[in-house]
């Protein structure tokens, strides 16, 4: 049967046929009458002990195997018999309602699965397993109309591809096997016809033959030839990227995997071991688990196992990856070849990977690498602190069974001519049109209002200068700096979002009176380590991708002094061959670089607001700096009054808030876009839930909360009139609460001098 083509109705027929001659007529007999024995039971007698053990564990649809989890603490729990019972008790949509249908399965196959899971022995790590197998086999009993075995994802997902049904989800996510069901019963029924006979006996004949040919699917593939077969370099990914815990994390990883989190829930795992790693860096892992090890991959919102990582989940064994890593990554098969020749110090085989890849032109990416093989239990340090092969190592290099490529070296870009008056860039950003052509999408998308002279402004003040793209957005607070500042990152990378390996958003947080928080530090518990940040890891990726322009952020950068904590760039990005010096460790030891050069395709782009809470910026910082200025809001302009759901308050909110902006604009009291936001989405709150406050109040009351709070300064005829026509809008608006506040504000400056929200 191996041999039959199940993709076409003739040869899914013949293997119908051949399945059918397995089926014996004394378990069509025992599965028709178990099914009649559910479908009798009423739903008020559904979470009876006796009716959930004939479900979940006298079940004849399907073997279970290993997925034969005990559940007698579950069988004898009052409270689960009642929740299972609730949920198997919901109204299904009718089979007409095909998508409806599915996402109520869906839910059923999770809720139940989590339900039983509660009940479910921890395993040696503490966690509890989802009894998949046995969680469908029970949901196939009382829905045999929708499932189908077999109940073991794996083989329900080869069974529905051996079919050629389209999936969603390629692999064995167990919430999704609903529609494999689905798609594997209308194919039978389509080459089939109706289930045979009458009553249950035609639909039990029916199931048995599915699973039958579930069985033969889940036969074992065909075994991969056992020498890996080379990528050419060029096609090859460019080495490896390293993180806390290698191997061992990976194989954590892998364990998570398997229940299939989100995307979110991920990078929430990873975050547990480095709580202070950025979303940007947990990215970079979850990348590196993804393409450079071939472990996960995503369905959806949400992650679950290669091929690759299931068997490393059964068998944690490094040699699960050998073939991968030989083939298609850079760089390991030069290493294991080199070694078989003579041991290697850390420096003899750092310059053998800059010979394989010219483009690594620091030694952060062949550190990497060699220190993976070390996790590996491929390299070792001999007692000479060289480098060796381990027994390990001596099987991957004998499956080496081709001569290691090198990448060709890109050609030297011409000289530049220092007498010529245009100056050239080593690196060509991305055109001015295409960077105009990804905010008119922003615009469509998300309703941005930047100008295009402000767009066109930043690109042209970040690239001309051929090495130093440095700028700073500064003006009043909630006006879309940060916002400007990622779009455009977007936009000159392409990336999707500012999670990108190419961006990095940098959050300075007050007290950083060194550069240790973002360049990173010696470890003072053990000296021979070097604590590396995300900024450096940044750093060093740019630096082996000259052609491609990065980008990082520095969110806030007036927090703390830039002077202090950013002087090494300062001076590096003023020098052609400029270096930033991180530490005097052996860099065999610290596993990253005394120095790293400072990237001419690097992007920095400040954002800074101007308040108390924030340090001035000296002219050493402003002189390398492009600055750009936000300090004009038009109210009309903000994008969401279109969608704002305010009915006939929309115009009260709207002049209130415009009398407000032009009586406080002069005084540099005014408010940005984010204020104008979070005052319509509270009174399109008050709306929603309908609040017994009048619309008049709720303006007084998120006007007097969003907007006053920002009034202080000295005493100056601006602020005066400021203050004296701010309050006779708030009264113009009956904003009563306000209008007392502004007069008290009014007071205070008569009285002192000086007037502020915060007393």
């Amino acid at each position: 049967m191996a041999n039959l083509d199940l993709k076409t109705d003739q040869g899914l027929l013949k293997a119908c046929k051949r399945a059918e001659t397995d089926i014996d007529s004394s378990d069509i007999a025992r599965v028709a009458q178990f099914l009649e024995q559910v479908h009798n039971t009423g739903p008020e007698d559904r979470s009876g002990e006796a009716f959930v053990r004939l479900v979940w564990e006298e079940n004849p649809l399907c073997q279970l195997g290993h997925g034969d989890y005990p559940l007698e603490k579950a069988y004898k729990d009052a409270d689960f018999r009642a929740d299972f019972a609730g949920a198997i008790n919901r109204t299904l949509p009718p089979p007409a309602q095909v998508q409806q249908r599915l996402v109520t399965l869906n839910w059923w196959v999770t809720q139940t699965g989590r339900l039983a899971k509660e009940h479910v022995e921890p395993n040696r790590g503490g966690k509890r397993d989802v009894p998949v197998t046995k969680t469908l086999r029970a949901l196939a009993a009382l829905f045999p109309f929708d499932f189908t075995p077999p109940a073991n994802p794996p083989q329900l997902t080869r069974l529905a591809k051996a079919m050629d049904i389209p999936l969603k989800m390629r692999k064995h996510s167990y919430a999704q096997c609903p529609e494999k069901s689905r798609g594997i019963i209308d194919r039978l029924d389509k080459v089939l016809g109706s289930p045979p006979g009458s009553g249950w006996s035609g639909l039990a004949t029916r199931r048995l033959l599915a699973q039958n040919l579930g069985n033969v699917c889940s036969e074992p593939a065909p075994e991969l030839p056992e020498e890996p077969q080379p990528q050419a370099a060029s096609q090859r990914l460019k080495g490896l990227l390293g993180f806390g815990g290698f191997w061992e994390r990976l194989l954590s990883v892998i364990e998570y995997v398997k229940d299939n989190p989100t995307k979110d829930e991920l990078r929430e795992f990873l975050r547990i071991d480095f709580p202070a790693k950025k979303d940007g860096t947990l990215d970079a892992e979850i990348y590196s688990l993804r393409r450079e090890f071939n472990t996960i991959e995503p369905h959806g919102d949400r992650w679950s196992l290669t091929d690759t990582g299931m068997q490393l989940l059964e068998r944690g064994d490094p040699d699960v990856v050998r073939d991968w890593l030989l083939a298609q990554i850079l760089g390991p098969d030069h290493v294991l070849m080199a070694l078989t020749k003579q041991v290697c110090t850390r420096k003899e085989l750092t310059e053998l990977l800059q010979r394989v890849n010219p483009g690594w032109t620091t030694n952060a990416a062949p550190y990497q690498l060699i220190s993976w093989l070390r996790a590996l239990q491929v390299v070792e340090i001999d007692p000479r602190r060289n480098l060796a092969l381990t027994d390990r190592g001596w099987q991957w290099a004998e499956c080496i069974h081709w001569e290691p490529e090198f990448l060709e070296r890109e050609p030297k870009p011409p000289k530049v001519d220092r007498n010529s008056t245009e100056k050239q860039s080593p690196m060509q950003p991305t055109p001015l049109a295409t960077i105009l052509d990804c905010f008119e999408r922003y615009r469509g998308e998300e309703g941005l209002v930047f100008e295009t002279a402000m767009i066109e402004a930043l690109h042209l003040g970040l690239w001309a200068n051929e090495r130093r793209h440095f700028a700073v957005l500064t003006g009043l607070s909630g006006t879309g700096k940060t916002k400007l500042a990622l779009r455009y990152g977007q936009a000159l990378t392409g990336a999707e979002d500012e999670r990108s390996d190419r961006m990095c958003v940098v959050s300075v947080e007050p007290g950083w009176h060194d550069p240790s928080p973002l360049l990173g530090f010696v470890n003072p518990l053990n000296e021979s380590s070097y604590q590396r940040t995300d900024f450096v890891e940044f750093l060093a990726r740019a630096n082996e991708n000259p052609s491609e322009p990065y980008v990082a952020v520095l969110d806030e950068m007036n927090l703390s002094h830039p002077e202090q904590y950013f002087a090494p760039l300062i001076s590096a990005m003023e020098r052609r061959a400029g270096h930033i010096k991180l530490h005097k460790l052996d860099e065999g030891e610290a596993g990253i670089p005394q120095l790293i050069s400072y990237p001419s395709n690097l992007v920095l782009i400040g954002t800074v607001n101007m308040d108390e809470t924030t340090m001035g910026l000296s002219d050493k910082v402003l002189d390398r700096a492009f600055t750009l200025e936000f300090w004009d809001v038009n109210v009309d302009n903000w994008p969401g009054w279109d969608k704002a759901e305010l009915g006939k308050d929309k115009d009260k909110v709207k002049g209130a808030l415009n009398g407000l902006m032009s009586v406080l604009s002069p005084a540099r009291m005014h408010f940005g876009w984010r204020v104008i936001e979070e005052t319509v989405r509270f009174m399109e709150q008050r709306r929603r839930d309908s609040a017994s406050l009048s619309a008049t109040e709720a303006l007084d009351r998120v006007i007097y909360a969003k907007v006053l709070p920002k009034l202080r300064g000295d005493d100056s005829q601006r602020c005066r009139t400021a203050l004296r026509d701010c309050e006779k809008v708030l009264s113009k608006h009956e904003l009563h609460d306000s209008a007392k506040k502004v007069e008290e504000l009014r007071q205070d400056l008569d009285q002192t001098g000086s007037f502020r929200f915060w007393r």
